[in-house]
């Protein structure tokens, strides 16, 4: 098991590095968003879908943890 642990918390802390690229590459975009003049609506709608992805993606790691008794 001790393999399995070492493998499970590698992946975990790798899920958690895409992460948070791909939250300052959110910021990034919604910079150049900003910059090029689109509608703050727009932008805010486009953010809020990527929240939302984020947001599945969180829920669907935590429920992996809590199956395999690991703590979130």
């Amino acid at each position: 098991m001790g393999n399995n642990l070492e493998a499970i918390e590698r992946h975990q802390e790798t899920l958690k590095t895409i992460s948070a690229k791909v939250n300052y590459m959110r910021l990034e975009v919604e910079a150049i968003k900003l910059a090029a003049g689109k509608d703050a609506t727009e932008i805010e709608a486009w953010n809020a879908s990527v929240d939302e992805k984020l947001q599945q993606a969180d829920n669907t790691f935590c429920n992996i943890l809590l199956k395999i008794g690991s703590k979130p």
